[in-house]
């Protein structure tokens, strides 16, 4: 008796959680109501177990029995019968006479639910309950966009998943529930899905009254049919978020041509487009995008960075000019305008166009640095520093602005500057073998040929080849008298770099007081060749006197007729 009881209290919890899950899923009242009466019928039966006073009240448990198990097994029965009945007059076949009109409720659960005997007992289904599936159908779709609109993607999925067990390739399920597979970030499902619909659209199959694919061609007419465009399009995107760019490429213009307008493609092919560095293609793109907005300054930018690309630069400015009459404020438009100037040496112009940058947006250290760089060619290193100053208060780890910044004090005789400038910004770059060397430079021309010295060498543990670094460590040497040194560091620089003009210069001077003219020659010979300034500088120089009347010496200095 306790054992009946205990399999009584767990089918009737069964039934409960049941009523509870269609109670969430359809948000009827009654359901309550019927779980109101379970948990009571529950509490009669687990208090019998106990031997209470219900114990052999057969009116109680009676109504125990019809709270607990009777009604809501009748409701969960009743889910299924109309499923029966629909397989079961599947199965008899054609010609028998039990099809008839009825409800069709949860039909993506019905057919087949046991395999019918051909194909045109699903069809003659399908047609005797066309209006309660097609109803079905746009009710479920309808609920399905409302699960998206909330985010509950897989839900929606399962609709569109049972659908199609009734309507098996059918390009609005596929379409939708591609869509759906897009917004959860599964692209590869999403792209498959588009595929085959766009594949169906494309093929436009045909089907007989035999087969049971009649009925995807009925259900096409539900939602008044989808377009190729969208599949297309759609497509496109898949394949964009796959990282298949020339696949995107060819469904977006698939999708252009499918609706003879590209107004909606023309934005994202371009950007695809871009990315593959198909630039001329792209700039065609953004041209015709301004030519359906004429008002889009971003479609001038974009056309400008393109031909930018190409380096047609004069085609760039010209577009950067009509997107900043569009949008004057946009201080990005001025920048890289600005510096297409610099690259065209118009110096002057480049200069306008970073100061209008600038007086728009003063906090990006991009706009001064780039101003830096022109005002610097346009021979106007003061205000250059200033920009460069302004650009390390913006963004104090900006080094490469920190090794411009000390070459000009040193240009400015502000050694010391130098120095604290490179010191400060080792600090946010430790490896950065340029600021040692810049450094190194600074106490050169102070003298301080130890600090000289020891920045050169850390310079060179960040670069080992660094050819400089070793000229500098020789010139040192030089000074210091200590000519093997010097002679050493020159060679290590030439074996690096074979096409630096300066250390076969000052080897040659240390040949020519050790009297070994034959190495003078050579390494003469190499720093003419690399640098002819050298010619007039040999004939001044007195470490070459006894060298004046050799004619190998004369030829090497001879100038060309």
């Amino acid at each position: 008796m306790i054992i009946e009881r205990i399999i009584y209290n767990i089918v009737s919890v069964l039934l409960f959680a049941y009523i509870i899950k269609l109670y969430i899923d359809k948000k009827k009242e009654a359901y309550l109501v019927v779980a109101g009466g379970e948990v009571v019928a529950i509490t009669f039966n687990v208090l019998n177990l106990f031997n209470s006073i219900y114990y052999g009240n057969y009116l109680v448990e009676g109504l125990a029995a019809i709270l607990g198990a009777i009604i809501p097994g009748i409701i969960f029965l009743s889910k299924y019968v109309n499923s029966i009945k629909n397989n079961i007059a599947g199965l008899l076949g054609p010609g028998v006479g039990i099809f008839e009109k009825g409800p069709t409720s949860e039909f993506f659960d019905k057919i087949p639910m046991l395999e019918a005997k051909e194909a045109s007992d699903v069809v003659k289904w399908i047609r005797l309950n066309e209006e309660d599936v097609m109803t079905q159908l746009k009710d479920r779709f309808t609920a399905a966009e409302d699960l998206v609109t909330d985010e509950k993607y897989k839900e929606a999925l399962d609709i569109y998943n049972g659908a199609e067990v009734l309507f098996k390739e059918n390009p609005i399920i596929l379409y939708n529930s591609g869509i759906i597979y897009m917004k959860n970030a599964n692209y590869e499902m999403a792209a498959a899905r588009f595929l085959r619909a766009s594949e169906i659209l494309d093929n436009q199959e045909v089907y007989d009254d035999n087969s049971a694919s009649i009925a995807f061609d009925r259900a096409k007419n539900i939602m008044q049919g989808i377009e190729k465009f969208d599949v297309y399009y759609n497509l496109a995107l898949a394949f964009a978020c796959l990282n298949k760019p020339e696949l995107a490429v060819e469904n977006f213009k698939k999708a252009g041509d499918s609706k003879s307008n590209w107004i909606l493609v023309y934005k994202p092919l371009a950007i695809i487009l871009e990315s593959l560095k198909r630039y001329e293609e792209a700039a065609k793109m953004y041209e015709k995008l301004s030519e359906y907005e004429p008002e889009d300054f971003a479609g001038y930018g974009k056309i400008g960075t393109l031909f930018a690309f190409k380096k047609e630069y004069d085609k760039a400015i010209i577009n950067y000019r009509k997107a900043i009459r569009l949008d004057p404020n946009n201080a990005s438009l001025y920048y890289n305008m600005g510096i297409l100037l610099y690259e065209t040496d118009k110096i002057n112009d480049s200069i306008n166009a970073f100061r209008n940058a600038i007086e728009i947006n003063s906090e990006d250290y991009r706009f001064h640095y780039n101003l830096a760089l022109a005002l610097e060619r346009a021979n106007e290193k003061g205000l250059a520093i200033d920009e460069l100053r302004k650009t390390l208060i913006s963004k104090p780890d900006y080094t490469v602005a920190s090794n411009m910044l000390a070459i000009l004090y040193c240009g400015e005789g502000n050694q010391d500057a130098a120095i604290q400038t490179c010191e400060s910004a080792i600090k946010y770059d430790i490896d950065n073998y340029e600021l040692y060397f810049n450094a190194a430079i600074a106490y050169m021309e102070l003298k301080d040929y130890e600090n000289a010295r020891k920045y050169f060498e850390s310079a060179l543990s960040k670069n080992p080849d660094l050819a400089e670094a070793y000229f500098g460590l020789g010139q040192i040497a030089i000074i210091l008298e200590d000519y093997y040194s010097a002679e050493t560091n020159y060679l290590k620089a030439i074996k690096i770099n074979a096409e630096y003009p300066n250390p076969y210069y000052n080897l040659s001077r240390i040949y020519a007081y050790r009297k070994e003219y034959a190495k003078v020659i050579e390494n003469l010979t190499h720093a003419v060749r690399l640098n002819p300034a050298y010619k007039q500088r040999i004939k001044h120089d007195s470490a070459f006197d006894l060298m004046q009347n050799m004619s190998d010496f004369k030829a090497l200095i001879e100038e060309e007729k």
